[in-house]
């Protein structure tokens, strides 16, 4: 397969099927763009599986992605996009820059969901955007607005999963694009604990990256608990429908 992009953590190759990639999920792990790397023996599998499991789910929900199948260990078949320039990150609560950048402390539950827009660059450091920076780039309004829709309705449903299993949905980070066969907005990239903040409800401890962030350790054993209780869920799931 030829690579059509190298990104930090994964690879997306070119298919036999014009309108189809493979998304390769490494085991490197990053942090502060990239400046801080190790790898994670497993951790390419797990994030695949868990992605893939969130997906499904938001699918059957009836919010469009680029996800067609698990293909391979740690791959994925998807929608070939052109990729928006652009992450959109939805928080419910105080956490990360969000508590460095104000003087909300840590922890604390926001009153509603905050939708933050920051233009993908690692160069300038993905800073963050208002709604006029985004019109002068040349994202009209009606993107704007669809995408904010989007973000709420994929946080709703994220959260319920989640809350579901036990777990606080902290913050998490999304990306969008265009199908290249039809045009059509949908949600690409991943969804896994590299680019979500998910706490225990019981113990407030991180099932995420954020380990990494702080040299805590245990970044295998947490996102195995993680795609272990989603696999819980979706399971007893298909049981309710055959039952």
């Amino acid at each position: 397969m030829n690579l059509i992009h190298q990104g930090k953590v994964k690879s997306i190759y070119e298919t036999d099927k014009t309108y189809e990639v493979v998304v390769d999920f490494q085991d490197k792990i990053t942090a502060g763009n990239g400046e801080k790397n190790d790898y994670v023996v497993g951790k390419g599998l797990i994030n695949s599986q868990i992605s893939a499991i969130l997906f499904a789910l938001l699918e059957d929900s009836g919010i469009k992605t680029h996800f067609l199948r698990a293909d391979g260990v740690n791959q994925l078949r998807c929608k070939f996009c052109d990729i928006l320039p652009l992450e959109v990150v939805v928080r419910n609560y105080v956490a990360g820059s969000l508590a460095k950048q104000t003087h909300m402390r840590t922890g604390i539950r926001l009153g509603y969901p905050l939708i933050d827009f920051y233009l993908k660059d690692d160069v300038l450091g993905d800073p963050l955007l208002t709604e006029d920076r985004m019109r002068n780039i040349g994202h009209s309004d009606i993107l704007i607005r669809l995408l904010r829709k989007r973000a709420d309705e994929i946080n709703y449903v994220l959260k319920a999963i989640f809350d579901s299993i036990g777990l606080h949905l902290i913050d998490f980070k999304l990306e969008f694009g265009h199908t290249i066969k039809d045009g059509t907005l949908v949600l690409v990239d991943e969804l896994s604990p590299d680019n979500m903040r998910l706490w225990s409800q019981e113990t407030h401890e991180s099932l995420d990256k954020d380990l990494y962030r702080k040299d805590a350790g245990g970044i295998f054993e947490a996102y195995s608990e993680v795609l272990d209780k989603l696999t819980v869920l979706v399971d007893e799931r298909k049981q309710k429908i055959i039952s």
